[in-house]
């Protein structure tokens, strides 16, 4: 698999003041360094907020970056040899990477679907979820009224082993990473329970979002710790 797109999922978490303002400060620092890695078609370099990151404070201590690599090779030589990956490996305290081949997709993000997609990789077992969305400004108030709702549900949910809301931009480019035991797992959380379905239904009756995106992963690998030790490792195949 080799020659296969992969997308990367990474969590840092920083500690101190200093610390954290040196991560924040490479939101828009480290993007033209990241821009010239070979190999990486694609990224986001993304904050979050606080608790499960469903929340309207930042937590400073804790950034991810996402990247869509050409293969498997140019992820492996950007982890192992990029100044730009060891700087924020450096300054953290905990690093956790998760790898991924895409199965599923729609939307768009920034205007594109990035991601290839290899549905037949969708087997049993795990799955990583990707959901972003870019809300209209209008429509913030009533947006962020209801997010209490969907933390709550996700955090509840059966079979969740990870979630954490992350975004491009505070309150306005929202996203969250979720990793579930199971295809149906995951299906239950999205289309049963109540607290979810009813956010997607006000999501298409109040038109909360200009642009969103949903897409769906097979995560074969982990590298790193997070919280001292590994949410998934005992269900990667």
């Amino acid at each position: 698999m080799q020659a296969k797109q992969i997308t990367t999922v990474t969590f840092f978490r920083y500690k101190g003041f200093q610390e954290q303002f040196w991560a924040f400060s490479q939101m828009g620092l480290a993007i033209g360094d990241l821009l010239a890695v070979k190999g990486l078609t694609y990224f986001k370099l993304m904050g979050s907020g606080a608790g499960e990151g469903f929340s309207l404070r930042p937590d400073f201590s804790v950034y991810c970056f996402l990247g869509i690599w050409k293969n498997e090779a140019a992820s492996k030589a950007f982890f192992e040899s990029s100044k730009t990956y060891l700087a924020f490996a450096e300054h953290s305290i905990e690093q956790w990477t998760i790898f991924g081949y895409a199965t599923r997709a729609r939307g768009l993000w920034s205007g594109q679907q990035p991601f290839e997609l290899y549905p037949e990789l969708a087997q049993a077992g795990i799955k990583m979820a990707l959901t972003r969305a870019s809300i209209h400004w209008s429509k913030l108030p009533d947006f962020w009224r209801h997010v209490p709702v969907t933390s709550r549900a996700i955090a509840a949910a059966e079979g969740v082993l990870f979630s954490k809301g992350v975004g491009e931009l505070p309150l306005v480019q929202q996203a969250t990473i979720s990793i579930w035991e199971s295809e149906e797992a995951m299906r239950q959380f999205a289309y049963k329970d109540s607290g979810h379905r009813e956010i997607v239904k006000k999501t298409v009756q109040r038109k909360w979002y200009k642009e969103e995106l949903f897409a769906s992963f097979f995560p074969y690998k982990t590298m790193g710790r997070w919280a001292g030790g590994d949410p998934i490792k005992d269900y990667l195949t």
